[in-house]
């Protein structure tokens, strides 16, 4: 069986982050972290951990320290302590004690990236958790330890929900929003025809009716790729193995509709 060059339901890196569109965004996001804080917001499924994923490389690339934050795991009563250690831990600085507070242990780190003369970036994956109602007061910690970095920039992700709760309130007034929409047809024939490579040819009818089934959706796009590519071979050309399969596959818009309805029943 061949390698499928889709992803399905996990964040997309490396080679698979195919569509151009993003790219440019994250690329303007990394930009934007050079002076200020941001948010990516978007529903669930539109690649906001692809884009902060993608960000990270470019840090990594530049040398300079990142770290990446999945606060959705966070037990409810520790969320500033776990955030601590992811921070302590991306960065590489290892001399600081984990039993100091939150807002002591940032200022330690920006102060030490002051002295090595650079900056980074913290990202928080499922930014939400850390505005729960619930804890204001540790929100507030949160929110003015931030707001005191000079060399430490915040990147959120939030969903559309709460970043509208949000957006005038002072706890994220300085953040820069960044909005993910779905793909348009462009976006979805770059993903289908980048991933499948020279192993799968589609007809302008077949990618047509793609985009018309998933509606831009990011990760209902992946799973439609995901499935047709399975579909086709998971047991390809049986009677005649050497032969090639380059160019000569059609997918037509039955064989989009079988696949639509594998990934829903999945």
């Amino acid at each position: 069986m061949k390698y499928n060059p889709f992803i399905a339901g996990n964040p997309v890196t490396g080679n698979h982050f195919a569509v151009s569109s993003r790219a440019r965004l994250g690329n303007e996001i990394y930009s934007s972290l050079q002076v200020q804080d941001s948010i990516i917001v978007a529903p669930e499924g539109y690649g906001k951990t692809s884009i902060i994923l993608y960000i990270e490389g470019l840090f990594h690339r530049d040398g300079r320290p990142f770290a990446y934050c999945s606060a959705q795991y966070y037990p409810f009563h520790s969320k500033l302590d776990k955030l601590i250690l992811d921070i302590v831990g991306g960065f590489g600085i290892k001399t600081l004690s984990e039993s100091v507070n939150f807002g002591h242990t940032v200022k330690e780190i920006d102060k030490e990236l002051s002295r090595r003369k650079t900056s980074g970036a913290v990202a928080i994956d499922e930014g939400t958790v850390l505005f729960d109602a619930d804890a204001p007061q540790k929100f507030d910690e949160f929110t003015g330890v931030v707001s005191g970095t000079k060399n430490i920039r915040w990147l959120l992700q939030l969903h559309p929900e709460k970043f509208n709760q949000l957006r005038l309130s002072r706890e994220i007034s300085h953040y820069k929003p960044y909005v993910l929409g779905p793909f348009n047809e462009e976006d979805t024939n770059e993903l289908i025809l980048g991933l499948s490579g020279q192993d799968l040819s589609y007809t302008p009818d077949a990618l047509a009716e793609i985009f018309r089934l998933a509606k831009g959706h990011p990760m209902d796009t992946q799973k439609l790729g995901w499935e047709i590519f399975f579909q086709k071979f998971r047991n390809p050309y049986p009677n005649s193995p050497q032969k090639s399969v380059k160019g000569e596959t059609n997918v037509a818009k039955a064989d989009v509709e079988k696949a639509w309805e594998s990934a829903n029943q999945s």
